[in-house]
């Protein structure tokens, strides 16, 4: 009988930017490749957080091209973008 390894995986903060969260997945992913007993595919997954706690996280900051962090603000890339997208260009774009 075919078996199958599973990472169910949740954050301790999902707000966190996305590299420290990409970081936290590839060593568990890696730790769970190690330490299989099959050499069956791995399926991961997350939990969801409250939405609004997610749309000013580091994450979504990164993500969107414009933010606002008041109503009255001229939208603008978010400091936390501009950073992102520093570090993108460094690892090779």
């Amino acid at each position: 009988m075919a078996g199958r390894d599973e990472i169910i995986l949740g954050y301790n903060d999902r707000t966190a930017s996305i590299k420290t969260n990409a970081d936290t997945v590839i060593d568990c992913i890696r730790r769970a490749l190690a330490e299989r007993a099959g050499r069956w595919k791995l399926v991961v997954g997350d939990f969801i957080r409250l939405f609004s706690g997610l749309l000013n996280s580091p994450a979504a900051t990164q993500l969107a091209r414009w933010y606002i962090a008041k109503a009255d603000d001229t939208p603008e890339p978010a400091p936390e973008r501009v950073a992102f997208l520093r570090e993108l260009e460094e690892l090779g774009g």
